[in-house]
């Protein structure tokens, strides 16, 4: 949700992706809490209850699923997630496009 509050208050244009390397390697699961979130480390009793379906992935991807979630929700075209990914970095760096 905080992607899709990002494209909707400030726009698509404003907003760049990043891998948040090394924390992307990490393995959990990103929970929503509220009107926020946090994550949830592999070495957390919680994977270990019998109740509990959920496995740790990659936070990376957990990051990645959330920001195409927000693209797909906000029905922006591949332009404009082609920007979000590369041409919004390469013009504040004053890179070719």
């Amino acid at each position: 949700m905080a992607h899709q509050a990002i494209i909707r208050i400030f726009g698509y244009d404003r907003l760049m992706y990043g891998s948040d390397l090394p924390a992307s390697h990490q393995r959990g699961r990103s929970v929503a809490a509220a009107d926020s979130f946090f994550f949830a480390e592999h070495d957390l009793p919680v994977w270990n209850a019998k109740q509990s379906r959920i496995e740790p992935v990659l936070l990376g991807l957990e990051h990645l699923r959330s920001l195409k979630w927000a693209c797909w929700s906000e029905r922006l075209s591949d332009e404009a997630v082609e920007d979000i990914f590369w041409n919004n970095a390469a013009r504040l760096f004053n890179l070719p496009l």
